[in-house]
């Protein structure tokens, strides 16, 4: 039911307006350019508050006007009905770039975490009018996962893929006798794993050994459907992240 509708299960979120990100006026160039010949201090350096201040609040505010414009920040039906049938519980801090997903399978715990950094919007292409956009030829964009599968006193499994055109593609399968060392977010910790030999390049692997390792991690719900999910998740978050960013700035260059 849901492999088809999750690709456009948000039209709103899913065409955020790239180029109305880009509609703030560049400062004037004369604004950088010091005079070769003198350092003597000007009425920039004298005044109280900067000259660009009420041009970059203004631009601001409009900017936010235009994405309250287009409606609130949520999530379609759809995505609504899915999430309630997610086996995972979503992890979703305000503030953050990053998500997980968590789930128990029997005696394990299964972590997913991917990034709205791994958004890229593609350019919006030209379409005569009156004609439909054909949304199948909108390319799809890659999205890094870490899937980390841990079993008490046994360590952590951890797959590295990328999920692209709808599948979960594995690249790496590593696997950790320290689980806190294999889940734990830290410099420290990612400079031990990369000490660390973390098993072969997954290609490299006996085919049929590719296939049982791409049906384990499905048998724990990383399928195509969550697959379909996750990109139209960051495109959701990573929206109401820019507006309450936009609010921010706002309110900090006009205090």
């Amino acid at each position: 039911m849901f492999r088809s509708s999750l690709r456009r299960i948000i039209p709103n979120i899913s065409k955020v307006n790239v180029a109305s990100r880009c509609s703030i006026r560049p400062l004037q160039q004369s604004l950088f350019v010091s005079s070769a010949k003198s350092f003597s201090t000007s009425k920039v350096w004298s005044n109280s508050s900067g000259l660009v201040d009420a041009d970059l609040k203004s631009t601001l505010a409009r900017e936010l006007g235009y994405e309250k414009d287009e409606g609130e920040v949520e999530a379609s039906e759809e995505m609504k009905e899915y999430m309630e049938k997610l086996p995972f519980k979503i992890i979703d801090k305000a503030g953050e770039d990053e998500v997980k997903l968590v789930r128990t399978f029997g005696n394990e715990t299964i972590q997913v975490t991917f990034s709205i950094k791994d958004l890229e919007i593609p350019p919006e292409s030209t379409v005569p009018e009156g004609e439909e956009v054909d949304e199948s030829a909108i390319p799809n964009h890659p999205v890094r996962t870490t899937i980390d599968i841990t079993k008490d006193g046994a360590g952590t499994m951890t797959f590295e893929a990328v999920i692209d055109d709808g599948y979960f593609n594995i690249e790496m399968a590593s696997y950790y006798k320290d689980s806190k060392l294999a889940i734990e977010d830290s410099s420290e910790a990612e400079w031990k794993r990369h000490a660390l030999y973390g098993g072969p390049v997954f290609q490299d692997l006996d085919e049929g050994l590719q296939v049982l390792f791409e049906r384990y991690i499905e048998e724990r719900g990383i399928t195509t459907d969550l697959a379909l999910f996750i990109p139209n998740y960051i495109q959701y978050k990573e929206q109401k992240e820019y507006m309450k960013w936009l609010e921010n700035v706002h309110d900090f260059v006009k205090a």
